[in-house]
């Protein structure tokens, strides 16, 4: 069975995002751009061999320092599809 390398890759860089209280967020762009890698960084859903470097602050805490089982806090995000159709869940447990 032959062995692939492949070489590392940068899928996002310098992401900079501050919300108030009450603030929605919308991120929009083109395919291709970083949005769905954008979000599963910053729930913590990106697994090795990829990897996330940086801080996401929430309440003065690093999301990315927390024991997985402590990230379960975090605050609540819903992704929404560009499928017209799609809809936020009508309830959802947040942190």
């Amino acid at each position: 069975m032959p062995i692939t390398v492949v070489k590392p890759s940068t899928a996002v860089a310098g992401v900079d995002l501050d919300l108030r209280s009450g603030e929605v967020l919308g991120l929009v762009g083109e395919s291709g751009s970083g949005k769905s890698v954008t979000l599963r960084a910053v729930l913590g859903l990106v697994r090795p061999p990829g990897r996330v470097g940086g801080q996401v602050l929430w309440q003065g805490r690093d999301l990315m320092a927390l024991p997985e089982a402590a990230y379960r806090s975090r605050p609540c995000f819903t992704p929404i599809s560009d499928n017209s159709a799609s809809e936020p869940s009508a309830s959802m447990v947040c942190g």
